[in-house]
């Protein structure tokens, strides 16, 4: 996915705004009560902009691109405390 790339002295970033990006926070950027942006980690935005992409093309997402090995493995163990009932049954209803 393309970016638009500018240099830092071309856009004021306050500090709050950095250090939250720093812990890896998304920062929403705010205009009359809207969101208008929202500014990430360079690392977040590298593992969501194939998603992105994927969106913007109008092709399907696969849900294992959207989920981690945690939620897999949570959803690996609901199923087996409870097979007829769980996160994926609550899914088909």
């Amino acid at each position: 996915m393309n970016a638009v790339t500018i240099p830092a002295s071309s856009f004021r970033v306050p500090q709050e705004a950095r250090d939250a990006l720093n812990q890896r926070e998304a920062v929403t950027v705010v205009a009359h009560k809207r969101s208008q942006y929202v500014l990430l980690h360079p690392d977040d935005y590298a593992v969501v902009s194939p998603i992105l992409e994927r969106h913007r093309a109008g092709r399907p997402i696969p849900v294992d691109r959207l989920m981690t090995e945690d939620d897999f493995a949570i959803i690996r163990e609901e199923s087996l405390d409870a097979p007829d009932a769980g996160i994926l049954e609550a899914w088909g209803s």
